[in-house]
This record gives structure tokens, sequence and C-alpha cells, in this order.
């Protein structure tokens, strides 16, 4: 028995099939349906986050949290826009509401990292060691304790020389104070993106 598109299934800006099984009276109902399904929201959120599935088998679990929607953090809850059948993200206890997923700029620097950004780190500390006062104003900008281990402060150091995402621009806001901003995802923030 073939599957037959029973509705679309938007993510991001894309819209996927959902297939159910059409299935004569009486017969059990198979899960393959849903299957099938769940596969289609694989692969369109693998293309969101420009994940090839088959490649990109370390960040396969991306996807799954993308579309298990269980990971979701503390007060966040998905929806459906029934004008729009596009997914949405409410926090209740603020009342935001988004279109992305709220992970999203997580995933995406993990996804950046995965993909040299941490041997770009490693790189550019050697080429360039930061200087004490630099270590010192990032551990403060991070809200770290400069008598955190060594571990921690690797990191602290590392950060000083972070590459931005792809996309992503620094600039002085109006006040002169550091801020980023992607022109395509439409999305400023005073914190560094792979940060938040």
């Amino acid at each position: 028995m073939a599957p037959t598109a029973s509705q679309l299934y938007p993510i991001g800006e894309r819209y996927f099939p959902v297939f159910k099984l059409n299935h004569p009276q009486g017969e059990k109902r198979s899960p393959v349906g849903i299957l099938v399904g769940r596969q289609a929201l694989r692969i369109a959120a693998a293309a969101q986050y420009g994940i090839e599935l088959e490649r990109d088998t370390d960040l396969l679990w991306i996807v799954e949290e993308v579309v298990s929607m269980k990971t979701l953090p503390d007060g966040w809850t998905a929806y459906t826009d029934q004008g729009t059948k596009r997914t949405f993200y409410n926090h209740k206890q603020s009342g935001k509401s988004i279109w992305e997923h709220p992970l999203s700029d997580f995933y995406r620097g993990a996804i950046f990292m995965a993909r040299g950004g941490t041997e770009t780190l490693l790189g550019t500390e050697e080429e360039n060691p930061p200087t004490p006062d630099e270590v010192a104003a990032m551990a403060e900008y991070m809200d770290i304790q400069i008598s955190e281990p060594a571990e921690v402060l690797d990191v602290v150091r590392q950060a000083v020389n972070a590459p931005l995402p792809p996309g992503w621009e620094e600039y002085l806001d109006e006040q002169g104070d550091t801020a980023f901003r992607n022109p395509k995802l439409k999305k400023s923030s005073t914190e560094h993106p792979l940060g938040n």
C-alpha cells in the first residue's frame, strides 16, 4: 500500500509532506506511515541547518533534537500556526514567540565548531596568543573568575580569538559597545553568537 501525502509540515521556510497510509476499513493501522513522516521531518531539519544526513553523521543528534521536540528548554512549547501551518515556539512565562527553535543559535555554533571551528580557534590562539589583559577582559565578559581551573581558562583564552560563524559580523551599536548581527537571519545580539 503506497503512502499518500496528507498534509504539509513546515520547517523553516520550506514545507514537507507528512505521510499516512490509507488502510481499508477494519484493517489494523501500521506505524510505517508515521515513520515516513518522521523521516520527512528529519530531512527538513537537516536541510534547515545545512546537515547532510549521509555525510554529517556526527551532527545527526541535532536533527534528532529538533525533530523530537522533547529537548525544548524549560518553559518552551512548540505550536503550529493555523494560518501558515508553520511551527513556532512560545515561552509561556515571558510571552515570547519565535519561529526558530529556541536552541538554533546553539545548534549553529555546534555545527560551526564541528566543521573546523575548533581547529581554527586552536590555530588562531597559537598564532596570536591573547595577552593577560585580553584574557581578564574575556573572563569578565563571560562572567568567569580568573581563579577558575586551568581547563576553564583555556576556554576563555580561546574565546578571545573566537571567529564569528558564517553570516555574522561584529559592529559597534549606538552606545559604542560591541554587538553582533546576522543580516540574513535578521538577528542581532550583544552576546557573541557562539556564546548564546
